[in-house]
């Protein structure tokens, strides 16, 4: 067992099928902590830096990766993910001795012309990172964890039924209020889209919702899917133009207002899909609620493994007092629970009143500052730390 430093966009490729075969092994269900994913964010947000990857190798397999995005001025890492697309993480082998890989990871980390690394949305409480901030303080390293918020999760191993219970009748009632007034405003289609090939502009076909009590207008599977719903890129386009007209549009921070994020977007989708596995150990999902015809909320899933991750949601806020955002989830969560396969719904984003009455567990994230041992490490910590109390001053 040895570690190495892998360099650039291109080497790291060269690895992709020991890095996907080390995903398949982790206890990482994400899909976008694959390699090419972590390539095209790479090409995308850095790219004139490289791209260095810290790793264990035991022979020819991968036991540990840690990719860090370098910047060209400042002497720290972070990790390869941002506000716009969630991105690498540390990946270990569940069954080695984490203990021993984030040494290793670390001594391998020591060598790089770097003081340290800033390393945003770390999930503190997983093993892996927990075994690397353990041994980095063991071996003299400085850290400091800023916590960020927590994400929820709900277990799509219980039942719709024990859901609703959980639910409560209150909202139960109010949901049940939010579909009739949109019944009552036209015909009401909810569609699941999710089978969708690595070929982006190859049809995406669609199929009925298993929801038997939701709208009473569903799109038929055996029917062709609408022109516009004809390919992932097309779909996405929609979605995120819905979102563009809403309060992100509003504060520029949509997705189709920053040049070339949606293409990216789309490629990156493409990339999650899984070119040429059968079965594939990862996939896009959408969900849509239209009424007459036009898209009122939009539902961005991608799954890994066995797990559902819903980073994207948006919906028309003219529509607003009648809740489509909440019944397009509502219904995407129905027909999880009923398809069976399927162990976790990751919220992917801050756990707040909006979705805290869904969630059945959560995970924390946090900000985790390494400054290498010595004074270079040491400033890099401590000038982040003043940092986060400055501003902690500034909101008090």
């Amino acid at each position: 067992m040895r570690w190495e430093l892998i360099d650039g966009v291109a080497n790291v490729r060269a690895h992709s099928a020991a890095w996907d075969r080390l995903w398949e092994r982790s206890d990482e269900a994400s899909p976008t902590a694959r390699c090419e994913a972590v390539c095209r964010w790479q090409e995308q947000f850095h790219p004139g830096s490289p791209l260095r990857v810290v790793a264990v190798r035991d022979g020819e397999e991968l036991l540990a990766v840690l990719p860090l995005a370098s910047h060209r001025w400042l002497r720290f890492a972070t990790l390869p993910s941002n506000d716009w697309v969630a991105g690498g993480t540390l990946l270990f082998d569940s069954a080695a001795d984490p203990m021993r890989l984030a040494a290793l990871l670390l001594e391998g980390f020591a060598r790089l012309p770097l003081c340290g690394g800033v390393l945003r949305g770390v999930p503190v409480d997983r093993s892996p990172w927990q075994a690397g901030i353990a041994a980095a303080q063991r071996l003299g390293w400085h850290q400091h964890l800023k916590p960020l918020h927590a994400v929820g999760t709900i277990d799509l191993q219980s039942s719709w039924d024990d859901t609703e219970q959980r639910l409560g009748g209150n909202y139960r009632r109010q949901l049940a209020k939010a579909q009739r007034r949109l019944e009552a405003a036209g015909q009401l289609e909810f569609a699941i889209l999710d089978n969708f090939f690595a070929d982006p502009d190859r049809p995406g076909g669609q199929r009925r919702s298993a929801d038997t009590d939701g709208p009473a207008n569903q799109l038929d599977s055996n029917g062709p899917s609408p022109p516009r719903l004809s390919s992932l890129a097309a779909a996405l386009r929609e979605g995120f133009e819905l979102e563009a007209r809403g309060w992100k549009g509003a504060g520029g921070t949509a997705i189709t207002q920053q040049p070339g994020l949606l293409e990216f977007v789309t490629r990156h989708a493409a990339s999650l899909v899984g070119a040429g596995e059968r079965p594939p150990a990862s996939g896009v999902r959408l969900a849509t609620l239209r009424l007459d015809g036009h898209l009122i909320a939009f539902l961005y899933c991608w799954w890994g493994k066995d797990h559902i991750f819903t980073p994207k949601i948006a919906y028309d806020e003219r529509h607003a007092e009648c809740s489509p955002g909440k019944l397009v989830f509502c219904w995407n969560l129905r027909d999880l629970l009923r398809d069976g396969r399927w162990r976790q719904l990751d919220m992917a984003g801050p756990l707040a009143d909006y979705n805290a009455k869904w969630a059945t567990g959560s995970y924390n994230l946090a900000t985790l500052v390494l400054g290498k041992p010595g004074l270079a490490g040491r400033l890099l910590v401590a000038a982040f730390s003043a940092r986060h109390r400055w501003r902690q001053w500034r909101r008090s």
